[in-house]
Order: C-alpha cells, then structure tokens, then sequence
C-alpha cells in the first residue's frame, strides 16, 4: 500500500523549493513536501518559539494522546533554533515512548530504529537533519 498521497496541484511544479523548520517527530505531510520537492530547506535560522513544535510533539499513549517534550538547555525565543541544545534526560523521552508502546504489534521492528536515531548529537538541529536524512 502507498501511503504517499500526491500533493495539490498549489503545491506542484517545477522545480520546487520547499522550505520547513525542523519538528520533533516529522509529520506525514511534511515528508511528503520533503519529497516532492527538488531541493529542501530546513529553516533553521530563526527564533525558536516556545509552545511551537520544534522540540514537542504528542505520541499515542493507552490513555491517548500524550504530549511529550524534549528538554532544551536555555531554550528562549531570542535564541535560534539553530543555537539550541538538548538538555538533560534526552533518553527520558524513548523511556516514555518504550512504556507507551511496547505493547503495539511492531514495537519490536520500530523501537531499534527510535534508539539508533534518538539523540545522536547534542545540537537539535543536528538531530532533526539526521532524523530527516534517514
């Protein structure tokens, strides 16, 4: 099954430059944007809001949703989210995706691949580029 939608025809042409800043857990919108377009651009030189997404996002828990959040060393809205850090406890938030998860069917085929790209740098730019990229 293609889980790929095609986009709107607003949204095609040629040579498309598609232009995001980067998001905690990649919704599928936004990799079907990175897809159709010919050349991406993470937007990342710009004041990180706080209560936006770049560092938040709500996983399924038995419960619901769950927002969960990964912490920023000094996160202020007169740094760039270029300039952000992660803080401490990164690995707090794959333990909460580990709890609320464990029981689905294919924990165990996407759970590796959740702790092999979760966090590999220190910078979260550098992470969300990486978690693109793969």
């Amino acid at each position: 099954m293609n889980r790929w939608t095609p986009l709107p025809p607003w949204l095609q042409g040629p040579d498309e430059t598609r232009l995001m800043q980067p998001y905690l857990f990649p919704y599928l919108r936004y990799l079907q944007l990175m897809r159709a377009a010919d050349a991406f651009v993470v937007y990342d030189d710009v004041n990180f809001i706080k209560g936006g997404w770049i560092n938040r996002n709500y996983i399924l828990s038995q419960g619901g949703k769950l927002l969960v959040t990964l912490p920023l060393q000094g996160a202020s809205p007169n740094l760039l989210i270029n300039q952000l850090k992660v803080g401490c406890r990164p690995g707090k938030l794959l333990e909460t995706s580990r709890h609320c998860h464990a029981i689905a069917l294919q924990f165990s085929k996407v759970f590796p691949t959740q702790e092999s790209i979760f966090p590999r740098q220190e910078n979260l730019i550098q992470n969300s580029v990486e978690l693109i990229a793969d």
